[in-house]
């Protein structure tokens, strides 16, 4: 027997001289050598070498000489069996694949073989609804590797029968359970009625909601689903189980086995009926507040929507289903492109010169290309980014963090588009008071994006609590900016509106009342804008004074040594968590990146003599006050926000107001040494404070 020395204390001291990132190696053993060392195709090493070797069933075939029932099928199992199709269905809309989840239903193999008429109708129903989902998250394009796998493996899904068709055949299906079973009760025929309605209706919402001129039949077809799956979910337990012990069941798990790679398919967390029925019925409730995007008229509306609607964390149907209607927006009622909108909304930032209007109303051929071309810049900048707000959370963090290289690309063309119209003006020998600078419109919106990048951090799980500190203070100093900005606008509007209105007072006394006419409709619309940029003012005001408490609390709980640090972990330190933290931002041109030595001397509590955390924390209320005191404002206001606008609000206050009483006691209890903790269960993006 050979004889084995411990190393294990020369191993760590021989490490303990490394640097991150650095690799002990020899010339004959290098981590190439390592990596090599696992052979694959070996029986003793790869464990997915016989993943193919046959198991259970075969085929549909032999299935049917096995005994597998295909005609007289009790009702109750004809219920569970569509209840347990549709639990796969759901598990394959959460990553898995078509071949280890829906298509282990044997019957799925060939409806054409299966005599039950209601079963043979859902069973086609539910193909029919793969092949549109299908089509649906291609044609949208905002799909992920992990959202769902797209393979078809070969299965026909009713390609032959077009989906009236396969409608028609469900309503048949369901006119024919009186006659299929004349004898069972009254309550097992009507929940097989409920679920072959609600499939027939799942295929009409696919085929009307993308189309946005026929968005109310959508909404009354959602509406209706919703109808029907409440009833589904009231008689969820009147379908048996299937029997673990029976000789031919109508699912069997390894019937595709040779479908799949050599290597080991990924673990699937199969969840039950009733679960698989409320997610569809979260989808559903998705897909209805997409249909509300059509009333959206401007482009702050839409950004509104598009950042409240992906807070629902929604699944990859309903968010294939926003952005196919998002992309056929103009064909609504009164809808609007997103290039009118975006125009509208370019125009108005720089409502000080309206020369660019006038050349666009007269089609002025030196300036329209040019402000074309802008436009379309512009368009493609927030096509993209919507585009983004439609990917899974996890997805837009990085891929926002991307889109920043973008915005820098979009800022220079923007000065590239600067210098050209004050050439065209130049050369014209024309004095124009004001001269765009259309950078700054891709300021605010690089302004805004920072802002929602790192929100987004702190509602997926991003940061670690030792990082809460400097991401809180990087967004007061974003706020800070925005703040400056809005607060420019909104005055050199103001001052536009008062000389506008010493204007219309002569023109009225000229007698010109169809000038009066216009210029009122130019003051209502601009003051309509002025008060929109006052309370997006307000709110962000709101946000930052969330912020300046969190900041506070934190920079008092690390005075008390009541929250984890950067310094308790061994290979790394505060600067470099830092550089790598806000990298991101390196991609900008603006605002200006705040370095790490800007932070540590901004935040550092050391240079204050006999400061006592307390303190921090007193002043930390002021400021949840004021935060609460801003939201109460913005729900108050006459003109009412949208319901998902309220419900953030709401919980927004409901965090401030929960700070401050935290706080408070905290203030009254200097002494206590309880840890402190972010709960983020109230709101994703801003946490309730809790002492335990």
């Amino acid at each position: 027997m050979e004889n084995w020395n411990d190393i294990t204390s020369r191993f760590r001291e021989e490490c303990s001289n490394l640097k991150p990132g650095e690799l002990a190696s020899t010339s004959d053993f290098r981590l190439q050598d390592s990596i090599a060392a696992l052979e694959l195709m070996d029986p003793k090493m790869d464990a997915g070498l016989h993943v193919n070797a046959k198991i259970g069933l075969g085929s549909l075939s032999e299935a049917i000489q096995l005994g597998l029932k295909m005609h007289e099928i009790p009702i109750a199992e004809v219920l569970g069996i569509m209840d347990d199709i549709v639990m796969l269905y759901v598990t394959w809309l959460q990553g898995n694949s078509l071949a280890l989840t829906v298509y282990t239903c044997v019957y799925l193999h060939d409806v054409n073989k299966l005599e039950n008429i209601p079963l043979k109708g859902f069973c086609m129903s539910i193909l029919k609804i793969i092949a549109l989902t299908i089509d649906t998250i291609m044609r949208s394009d905002v799909y992920d590797e992990e959202d769902i796998q797209l393979a078809r493996y070969g299965f026909t899904m009713q390609d032959d029968k077009t989906a009236d068709e396969v409608i028609e055949l469900c309503r048949n299906a369901e006119a024919s359970i009186g006659k299929v079973f004349p004898n069972e009760s009254l309550d097992l025929r009507v929940a097989l009625s409920h679920r072959l309605k609600f499939v027939g209706f799942v295929m009409q919402i696919f085929k009307v909601s993308p189309k946005t001129s026929n968005i109310q039949k959508s909404q009354k077809l959602i509406e209706k689903a919703k109808q029907e799956l409440d009833s589904i979910l009231s008689t969820i337990a009147l379908g048996t189980q299937m029997e673990t012990e029976a000789a031919v069941k109508p699912f069997e798990r390894y019937i595709n086995s040779h479908l799949l790679t050599p290597t080991p398919p990924k673990k699937i967390d199969f969840i039950s009926r009733a679960e698989a029925y409320e997610y569809l019925k979260k989808e559903v409730t998705n897909i209805a507040a997409a249909t509300t995007i059509t009333s959206c008229n401007s482009l702050k509306a839409l950004q509104d929507f598009f950042k409240l609607f992906c807070r629902r964390s929604p699944g990859i149907l309903s968010r294939s289903h926003l952005f196919m209607i998002f992309i056929n927006l103009s064909g609504a009622e009164n809808g609007r492109s997103l290039e009118e909108m975006v125009t509208e909304a370019s125009l108005d930032y720089h409502f000080q010169c309206p020369e660019l209007q006038k050349a666009l109303a007269a089609g002025d051929q030196d300036l329209c290309p040019i402000l074309d071309f802008y436009h379309k810049q512009c368009s493609d900048v927030f096509h993209e980014l919507f585009k983004i707000y439609c990917k899974n959370r996890a997805r837009q963090w990085r891929k926002i963090a991307k889109f920043f290289q973008k915005l820098h690309t979009f800022a220079s063309q923007a000065h590239d588009v600067t210098v050209a119209v004050k050439a065209v003006w130049c050369s014209r020998g024309k004095d124009v008071p004001y001269s765009p600078d259309f950078r700054a419109f891709s300021h605010r919106i690089t302004l805004e994006l920072s802002v929602q990048y790192f929100l987004l951090g702190f509602d997926i799980g991003i940061f670690a609590m030792h990082e809460y500190h400097m991401v809180w203070y990087y967004l007061d100093y974003l706020f800070g900016w925005i703040k400056q900005s809005l607060s420019d606008s909104i005055l050199k509007r103001e001052a536009s509106m008062n000389a506008g209105n010493g204007g219309a007072v002569q023109q009225q006394g000229t007698g010109k009342k169809k000038k009066k006419k216009q210029t009122d409709k130019k003051t209502a619309r601009k003051a309509q804008n002025t008060k929109t940029l006052k309370d997006t003012l307000v709110h962000f005001e709101a946000l930052r004074f969330m912020v300046k408490g969190f900041l506070l609390v934190s920079s008092g709980a690390l005075l008390a040594e009541l929250i984890p640090t950067c310094n308790e972990f061994k290979f790394t330190s505060l600067e470099t968590l830092y550089n790598h933290r806000f990298a991101p931002m390196s991609h900008v041109d603006f605002p200006p990146v705040s370095n790490y030595e800007v932070y540590e001397t901004s935040t550092s509590l050391k240079h204050v003599p006999n400061i006592q955390h307390t303190q921090v924390y007193a002043r930390a209320v002021k400021h949840f006050e004021e935060a609460a005191g801003r939201i109460s404002t913005l729900l108050s206001c006459p003109v009412p926000p949208s319901p998902e606008q309220k419900t953030d609000l709401e919980a927004l206050l409901k965090v401030a107001k929960t700070n401050i009483v935290t706080t408070r006691l905290a203030v009254a209890q200097p002494d206590s040494k309880k840890p402190l903790q972010f709960d983020f269960s109230v709101h994703g993006e801003h946490p309730v404070i809790r002492y335990r």
